[in-house]
């Protein structure tokens, strides 16, 4: 059976926004799209549409769809668009909706192209550019999804070494302590261009991991693990030699108990 972050992470690469509310009910749309939004309570059934809506043509984005996504509209409630400049400012440039409009045109209208000029396309060519735009947008996603849960881990890691009204410095463990000085040294905008460098890296890891048995939160328990068994945090951030082959082991142990990742980064914090 598919964890719903399993899922999640799959629906998101292949274009599509996801979300769960409190009563367990899951959205998956089209970004900035509620008319052709699928609402359901079984996680399968989540991804299984996304797999079948990959396969459509992308609608344009809608008013309700966006309010939706920023929070400020519940499904199914009546919604009216506010329509002056001032309550709809305009978008700032999204790598999403340009790579999706990307495709659509790759997809059907290409006459209008002044390429055209240097023959037609062939139905494989466009099939090919299609597939290669469709993987720039599962890069996007991933790469933005893993960028921020692992920047969400490293403030998180950091986020008790000031203790006590003097912010005086509490006991650490050594690779916490490390990646206080890569802070110090480069500052925070800097680590985050180092910590987006790692998001590739992340992927590969979680997938080993996932391939070995791992079946637990990507964000909550591999990314917080990631950084600190995974990364030299005193030289870079590094990724240490035979990071797979500790992902791999890590999958393997939290496939026979869950929550390995969590047990291992409580054993690496007592060093």
């Amino acid at each position: 059976m598919t964890s719903y972050t399993a899922a999640a992470k799959e629906i998101r690469a292949l274009g599509f926004r996801v979300s769960k509310d409190i009563d367990g009910e899951i959205r998956v749309a089209w970004p900035g799209n509620e008319s052709a939004a699928y609402y359901t309570n079984d996680v399968e059934d989540a991804l299984g549409t996304a797999r079948h809506m990959a396969t459509e043509n992308t609608p344009e984005s809608d008013a309700e769809g966006e309010a939706v996504e920023r929070g400020e509209h519940v499904p199914g409630e009546p919604f009216e668009a506010e329509t002056t400049a001032a309550t709809n400012p305009a978008k700032p440039f999204d790598a999403m909706h340009a790579l999706q409009a990307m495709k659509a045109r790759i997809a059907g209208q290409f006459d209008s192209i002044p390429l055209q000029a240097f023959g037609p396309l062939s139905g494989d060519i466009r099939a090919d550019l299609s597939a290669m735009v469709e993987s720039a947008i599962a890069a996007v996603n991933i790469e933005a999804e893993n960028t921020a849960c692992l920047w969400e881990a490293v403030i998180d890691a950091r986020g008790v070494l000031y203790a006590g009204q003097g912010g005086l410095r509490i006991a650490r463990p050594d690779w916490v302590a490390d990646l206080d000085s890569a802070f110090d040294a480069h500052g925070s905008c800097a680590m985050r261009s180092d910590v987006a460098g790692l998001a590739g890296y992340a992927e590969a890891g979680w997938r080993a991991a996932q391939e070995s048995g791992f079946d637990s939160p990507f964000d909550w328990e591999f990314c917080p693990w990631f950084i600190a068994a995974c990364v030299d945090w005193s030289t870079g951030p590094d990724i240490r030699a035979g990071y797979l082959d500790l992902c791999r082991a890590m999958g393997a142990a939290d496939g026979q108990h869950g929550g390995a990742a969590i047990t291992a980064l409580d054993a690496l914090n007592l060093n």
